[in-house]
């Protein structure tokens, strides 16, 4: 299943060249980086970071996961999501006996 743990009102409009990036930076200042770069103009009006978990909550690995796109046309994966809010006692439990992050909500 797909956990949502953060949601963002975010609105903007992207145009050819503007980028997507994704960096993540270990405790050295090593840094990975990985660039998308747009090609049409797209809005955006949504964003999400979530986790892939299994059905009692918890994670198989770490990931860390997120969606930039318009409310209007969501994949009926994301459509599906829960809220990390919305979850069971117990699968709250075993989603924060995994979880190896924090995050906003």
């Amino acid at each position: 299943m797909i956990i949502i743990t953060s949601t963002i009102n975010y609105n903007c409009t992207l145009f050819p060249g503007d980028t997507f990036n994704l960096t993540i930076r270990d405790g050295s200042g090593e840094e990975t980086l990985i660039t998308e770069i747009i090609l049409e103009e797209c809005s955006i009006n949504y964003a999400i970071s979530f986790r892939f978990a299994k059905e009692d909550g918890s994670l198989v690995s770490f990931n860390l996961c997120g969606f930039f796109g318009n409310r209007e046309n969501l994949p009926e994966e994301i459509k599906n999501a829960i809220c990390v809010d919305d979850l069971s006692e117990l699968q709250r439990y075993n989603f924060h006996k995994t979880l190896k992050t924090t995050y906003n909500k």
